[in-house]
């Protein structure tokens, strides 16, 4: 079998030749535009559409709402996520892929889309679920993080640095909008001369479309107000602090670019409040336009989509009943509307109605046909079958809705959602195939639609009116095709796309010899796992482009597997020694390929001892690990050649295979990794690294000291017990290395405590406070019948004052009020807690009483201030008014008045006065108030 695989294997591409030469020369052909090949969705749930028809996968997710895939032109999935995590092909953990700002209970928590111009770059759009797991949160609304294919041996990697960029779609202004940022809706699609993508998304009033180009993402969107208003609808749910129920539903549009639907499951918080609105789109511009025409109305609207030619609209609904304010479920329905006919609102058939099952989101598939996600409500769970409209272009029933449209595998089970893709992906209009660099390209026909003729424009300079023409591109690069028809007489508008002519790279010639070390159970046999992808590098000579590579155990089924579903894993165990395999090597968005080969070989690997790596507890009972800092010392304990390199894993599994290398800086408890070692690609053996966790010195990490502020300087110490001070080295902050420092004033100070066996250090903080003097702000009395209060408004430390009212040496009370007093003139004392510093306060209280009764029976025959001192306040005359502002008397303070004027009795009635008073340190203080005449 080898005497085939050692010719000359360099460059070979795809032909449109009979079969038997093309499996003489290694080529093979495709059909593009698979990008929506592959779904995952639900619990674990996935489907593959590279043969036409679905066929049931499993992948890692597991989401009650919110997915997104993307597979490469040729239908090879590339990556798929929940919009928080993302998983490379393989269901791996793509590197730096956690923590993205999605939610897998958000309807549409993702939509991947390439960046133009690019084969490798790819964006990630996510929209936050609409809840918020306390009060104070803040949606993170829609976000975007770049992902690039060339990283990671070709399994993608988060971009560092370009993860989480934020996309503003609401009115920062405006608190609640700010609160929840956007709704649970994103969608996205080509425009005309493919150019860029439009990224649609909608909240409240207003549809965002976000541009995106060779240029990358445009942080300014399109902005297209709706005469529609979608309010934020609060509600308690169980196990948030709220959510915004309007948030949920899907949004599609359609596979030409010129409809937009939009399903608001709530517009109240009644379960039979949503609505669906379809409005106008415009792809070159990104402007959505018309008033948006109401298709459903009056119940739980959730899904919406488009048949492929954009002619038909369903809707899945979700249909409650309320009586005597109790909400029942009553199933669902899947709705057709006819997009060409006169009446829109009057097509509307119903083509399904299930009654215990939750209709959730609509998909079209690459096979033109519609999957309908669904959830069993009253038996709460998943279902493992999807629903499916197997002929979405025919009028009503005539679609033939199915049930039971494509089973999934055991164990998994649709929920709600199902992964949205850029809805021109299933405009089939035209296709090609054989993009390899001197070969003929094959254009062909997709689109069902009648024709009479046809222009072909290659954008070369070349053209052809043929159904099927053969084209030889100049040189390798991207050339805008364009497909013009005419039908009845009348052209039609021009559809182009993109196709990029590529040269096969350059692979090694000779077979590359992959060494693994062969520590399994059996440790001589040859046998044991290797990590195909890093052979990669080698195969490809280092290439600067983005490569991707399959590997194959017989060459056969590599020249026969355009969609490399029968590739092996990349985590291979070989089934033979020096096992030969080949490798398929391509750029990404190339239909062609180079051929390269590996020899599997073993070698002898030692079961290598090392000494353990110490760090320090960082606080929160982890450590971070310098494993770059620790190679060196590693290799030279064992003895090895300094260029070796040294990778560490968390199982040793992970170590035989060179798969899933830790960071260079590990954080983790104590416990223990393992490390591989291999000098020129040879492997040299593994072993176990004991991580030690230092604990931090166990001192409290923020202590307080409060002194009387007459007191400074004074000592302040490390605050360690007697016993332990002489382990640890004190460096303060301001360079004092000793355990004890005097401080001359309050403030925050610093302390560096290193345990002088283990090197580990804690930074402590000492919050010196000094106790400030007590201030007598202002003291106010009050009148309570013939009685008085006195009230002392201070500044300080309020809530630790003592209080005391005459006596300087107690007893003192914690509150600065003094009840049933008398007018006269009292002191208040103040002072701290600490006894630091006390101050006084003198003040008067004087009488001015409420009414008089002048029929001298020799009780409040007058009216007169009482409780004058005369040696301490100086007064102002007293003036007497009557409710209309005549002045009626004026005395001194130490006369009263007799309720007359000049000479006459003045009658029962309110009447008024005003005082001033200034004491001894020139403060004054005008008193106003009014009392009564009573006669009898």
């Amino acid at each position: 079998m080898y005497f085939f695989a050692i010719l000359a294997f360099d460059k070979l591409c795809a032909l449109k030749i009979p079969l038997f030469i093309i499996l003489l020369l290694l080529s093979y052909c495709v059909q593009a535009q698979k990008e929506a090949a592959h779904w995952f969705f639900g619990e674990f749930a996935g489907l593959d559409f590279n043969s036409g028809s679905p066929v049931a996968q499993k992948g890692r997710l597991a989401t009650r709402e919110g997915c997104a895939s993307i597979s490469d032109r040729y239908g090879n999935l590339l990556f798929y996520t929940d919009g928080s995590e993302v998983y490379t092909r393989g269901d791996l953990n793509m590197p730096n892929g956690s923590g993205l700002f999605g939610n897998n209970s958000s309807t549409q928590s993702a939509i991947i889309v390439p960046k133009p111009g690019s084969r490798t770059i790819y964006y990630i759009f996510t929209v936050d679920n609409a809840e918020k797991s306390n009060a104070t949160a803040i949606s993170a609304g829609l976000n975007y993080s770049e992902v690039d294919m060339s990283l990671n041996n070709g399994l993608g990697a988060v971009v560092a640095g370009k993860k989480n960029l934020h996309l503003v779609t609401y009115e920062a202004s405006d608190a609640v909008q700010n609160d929840w940022k956007c709704s649970e809706k994103v969608a996205a699609i080509i425009n005309s001369d493919q150019s860029g993508y439009w990224v649609l998304t909608h909240f409240i009033d207003t549809f965002y479309a976000f541009w995106v180009d060779e240029n990358g993402v445009s942080t300014e969107p399109v902005k297209s107000k709706t005469t529609e208003v979608i309010n934020v609808v609060s509600a308690q749910l169980p196990g948030s602090a709220l959510a915004n129920l309007s948030a949920v539903g899907y949004l599609k549009i359609s596979p030409n670019g010129k409809k937009v639907a939009i399903a608001h499951s709530f517009t109240t918080d009644s379960r039979t409040s949503g609505k669906v609105y379809m409005y106008d789109f415009n792809s070159e511009t990104g402007v959505v336009s018309n008033n948006g025409r109401q298709l459903v109305s009056g119940t739980f609207p959730y899904g919406v989509e488009f048949s492929s030619k954009s002619r038909k609209l369903y809707i899945s609904t979700n249909n409650y009943v309320t009586l005597r304010g109790q909400t029942t479920f009553e199933g669902s329905s899947l709705f057709q509307f006819d997009l060409m006919a006169d009446n829109l609102l009057e097509s509307k058939v119903e083509i399904n109605k299930s009654p215990n099952i939750h209709g959730g989101a609509l998909q079209l598939a690459l096979n033109g046909k519609i999957y309908r996600a669904k959830y069993d409500v009253r038996g709460d769970g998943g279902i493992s079958n999807l629903g499916v409209i197997n002929q979405p272009e025919l009028d009503g029933t005539l679609c033939n809705y199915s049930d039971n449209g494509a089973q999934l595998l055991n164990n998994t089970y649709s929920n709600y959602g199902l992964p949205p893709f850029i809805a021109s992906t299933f405009l089939f209009t035209f296709s090609f195939e054989f993009t390899c660099f001197n070969d003929a390209t094959h254009f062909f026909v997709t689109s069902e639609e009648p024709y009479d003729s046809l222009f072909w424009d290659f954008g070369d300079g070349s053209s052809s009116t043929e159904d099927e023409p053969l084209h030889t591109f100049p040189a390798p690069g991207i050339y805008t095709v364009s497909l013009t028809t005419t039908t009845n007489g009348i052209q039609n508008d021009p559809v182009t796309k993109k196709v990029e002519i590529v040269e096969p790279l350059e692979v090694a010639s000779d077979p590359y010899e992959y060494f693994q070390c062969d520590l399994d159970e059996a440790p001589d046999d040859g046998i044991t796992t290797y990590n195909l992808q890093t052979a990669n590098d080698a195969i490809s000579l280092g290439s600067a482009e983005a490569v991707i590579v399959y590997y194959y155990d017989d060459l056969s089924v590599l020249q026969n597997d355009p969609t490399n579903a029968n590739a092996l894993p990349d985590i291979y165990t070989n089934t033979s020694r020096n096992q030969l395999i080949f490798a398929k090597v391509s750029t990404f968005g190339s239909d062609c390929y180079s051929i390269g080969r590996v020899v599997l070989r073993t070698t002898e690997a030692s079961n290598f001892t090392a000494s353990p790596l110490q760090s320090c507890d960082n606080g929160f009972g982890e450590a971070a690990y310098d494993l770059e800092g620790h190679k060196a010392a590693l290799l030279a304990e064992l003895g090895l050649a300094p260029e070796s390199e040294v990778s560490y894993h968390s199982s040793r599994e992970d170590a035989l295979g060179a798969r899933n290398p830790l960071p260079m800086v590990y954080t983790s408890g104590s416990g223990s990794i393992f490390f591989r070692i291999q000098n020129q690609n040879v492997c040299s053996g593994v072993g176990e690294l004991a991580l030690e966790m230092y604990r931090l010195p166990d001192i409290d990490d923020q202590l307080v000291f409060t002194f009387c502020t007459n007191s400074f300087p004074v000592e302040i110490d490390a605050g360690v017990m007697p016993l332990s001070r002489t382990r640890y080295d004190y460096l303060w902050d301001g360079g004092q290395r000793k355990y004890e420092i005097t401080v001359s004033q309050p403030g925050t100070y610093t302390v560096t405590i290193t345990d002088l066996g283990t090197s580990c250090s804690t930074v402590k903080q000492l919050q010196v406070n000094s106790i400030p003097i007590p201030v007598i702000e202002s003291i106010e009395t009050e009148e309570h019948f013939g009685t008085y209060s006195a009230t002392v408004q201070t500044a300080g430390i309020e809530d630790r004052l003592l209080f005391s009212l005459n006596e300087e040496f107690g007893p003192y009370q914690e509150e600065g009020v003094f009840d049933n007093l008398q007018p006269g003139t009292y002191t208040v004392f103040v002072k701290d807690p600490f006894n630091c510093q006390t101050v006084t306060r003198q003040f008067h209280i004087f009488g001015f009483p409420k009414f008089i009764t002048p029929n001298n029976d020799g009780e409040n025959d007058v009216w007169e201030v009482k409780g004058v001192n005369t040696r301490e306040f100086t007064y102002s005359k007293v003036h007497i008014f009557n409710r209309y502002g005549k002045l009626l008397a004026t005395l001194d303070p130490d006369e009263h008045w007799d309720g007359s004027f000049m000479g006459v009795e003045l009658p029962s009635d309110d009447y008024w006065y005003t005082m001033t008073v200034t004491d001894s340190q020139n403060q004054t203080t005008k008193f106003t108030g009014h009392f009564s005449i009573v006669r009898k």
